[in-house]
C-alpha cells in the first residue's frame, strides 16, 4: 500500500476498530501524527480525517511530540472524559513512514480537464486540492510549475514535466510509449532538461487513456535497485464470460433503456483530426440520463451558417443508439427563448451592416 494515503490508513485502522467496539459515537477526534508537513505535504489533518470519517461537528485536535505522540493523543483524550468534556473520544496516531524519493506521474492530459480527473482516479491527489494542485489558486500570480509544492519538482506528486501530450503533438500511436519512456529517463536520471530532473525519482507512473475510457493502461516502473520487496500482485483472469452486445430493440424494449432517452448535455466539444477523410470535426458530448452517462457523437452537426456555439452545455438532447451499439445525440427543438439563436442572429445581422456596399454611390 505504497501509494495509500495516511487519510485511507486512519480510515482503515478505524473501521477495523469499530468491529470489536460497541462504541459508535464520539464527542471529539484526537489524532497524533508527526511531522506530517514533510511525509504528506499536508497541514491541519485532524480536520481532514475527522471529515474522510464521516464524523462531522465534533472538535477534531492535533497532537505532536515527537516519538511520544501517540501517547500524547491518548492523555489528551484522557483528559476531555476524565474532566467530563466527553463521554467517548477516538484517538488515532501514526503517519505513512516512507523514503523521501517526492515519485514521477507521466499523466494522459490529451484534454486540459481531464489531468486533474485522472490524478484524482490514480489516488494522488484529493479531488479538492486538484484543481490547485495544477493550475494554481486565482487569488495568487501565476508562478513556475517547477516550484509548486504539490506538483512541482519537490512536492509529492512531481507530473508532467515532459510538458504532457500537447508538448509533443500528442501522437496517438506512440504517445502511451513515450509516456513510459519519459518515466524510464526520470528514474534513470537522464531527463534531458535538467533543470526538471526529481531528486532521488525512483518510482514512474505513466497513466494512459484510450478512446472513450475503454482501454485505460496504467505502467509503474521502478529502479532495479531499490530495496522495497515486491509486493504479490494477484494473477489475472485468463477469459472473460460475455452475454454479447445487446442489440438496438432489446435496449429499446428496456424499462431504463437508453435509445431515444431525453438527456442533459453537460459537455460538449469538437474535435479536429487532421488525417480524417471527412475533412471537419467530430463533435461530441457527454450526457445524462438519470445516474447514468455516456460519450455520444452529435448525429447532424451545425446547419451551414451555424455556429458551433449553437450546441450549448446544458440543452436537452435525444440519446440514440444505433446498431452498432454507437451512441448519439440530436437536438431537440427548443422551446421560449433561444439564447444560441439570438446570438447568431445577432452576428449575423453585426457583419451584414459592417460589409462595405457593392456600389460607392450608395
Amino acid at each position: 500500500r505504497i501509494f495509500a494515503s495516511i487519510f485511507d490508513l486512519f480510515a482503515e485502522a478505524y473501521h477495523r476498530a469499530l468491529e470489536d467496539s460497541p462504541v459508535r459515537a464520539f464527542e471529539a477526534v484526537q489524532i497524533g501524527v508527526m511531522d506530517s508537513e514533510e511525509f504528506e505535504n499536508r497541514a491541519n489533518l485532524a480536520a481532514k480525517v475527522a471529515d474522510r470519517l464521516g464524523l462531522t461537528g465534533i472538535p477534531a485536535i492535533r497532537s505532536e511530540t515527537a516519538s511520544s505522540t501517540g501517547a500524547a493523543a491518548f492523555h489528551e483524550a484522557y483528559y476531555k472524559v476524565a474532566s467530563g468534556q466527553c463521554e467517548s473520544v477516538l484517538v488515532l496516531a501514526g503517519e505513512r513512514m516512507r523514503e523521501l524519493e517526492g515519485l514521477y506521474v507521466e499523466c494522459h492530459d490529451a484534454f486540459n480537464s481531464l489531468l486533474p480527473i485522472d490524478l484524482t482516479d490514480l489516488g494522488l491527489i484529493e479531488p479538492d486540492e486538484a484543481i490547485d494542485a495544477l493550475v494554481g489558486s486565482l487569488r495568487r500570480e501565476p508562478s513556475d510549475p517547477l516550484e509548486h509544492p504539490i506538483t512541482g519538482l519537490r512536492g509529492r506528486v512531481p507530473v508532467n514535466f515532459s510538458g504532457g501530450l500537447k508538448a509533443r503533438g500528442h501522437p496517438v500511436g506512440g504517445t502511451g510509449l513515450f509516456q513510459i519512456g519519459e518515466c524510464f529517463l526520470q528514474l534513470t536520471g537522464q531527463f534531458p532538461n535538467p533543470r526538471a530532473q526529481v531528486p532521488g525519482a525512483r518510482i514512474g507512473i505513466a497513466h494512459s487513456i484510450g478512446g472513450p475510457g475503454n482501454n485505460v493502461y496504467v505502467t509503474v516502473i521502478e529502479r532495479a535497485d531499490r530495496k522495497r520487496k515486491p509486493e504479490a500482485v494477484a494473477r489475472p483472469p485468463l477469459s472473460f464470460r460475455s452475454s454479447g452486445p445487446a442489440r438496438l430493440s432489446e435496449l429499446a424494449s428496456m424499462p431504463q433503456g437508453l435509445h431515444g432517452a431525453s438527456a442533459l448535455l453537460e459537455a460538449y466539444t469538437s474535435i479536429y483530426v487532421t488525417a480524417s477523410q471527412s475533412g471537419g470535426p467530430i463533435h461530441v458530448g457527454l450526457v445524462r440520463i438519470g445516474d447514468k452517462r455516456a460519450f455520444a457523437k452529435l448525429d447532424q452537426p451545425p446547419g451551414e451558417g451555424e455556429p458551433p456555439e449553437a450546441v450549448l452545455a446544458g440543452q436537452r438532447v435525444r440519446l440514440l443508439v444505433k446498431d452498432d451499439g454507437d451512441h448519439y445525440f440530436q437536438m431537440t427543438p427548443t422551446r421560449g427563448f433561444d439564447l444560441a439563436g439570438l446570438v447568431g442572429r445577432m452576428r449575423t445581422r453585426v457583419s451584414t451592416l459592417r460589409r462595405p456596399p457593392e456600389d460607392p454611390s450608395e
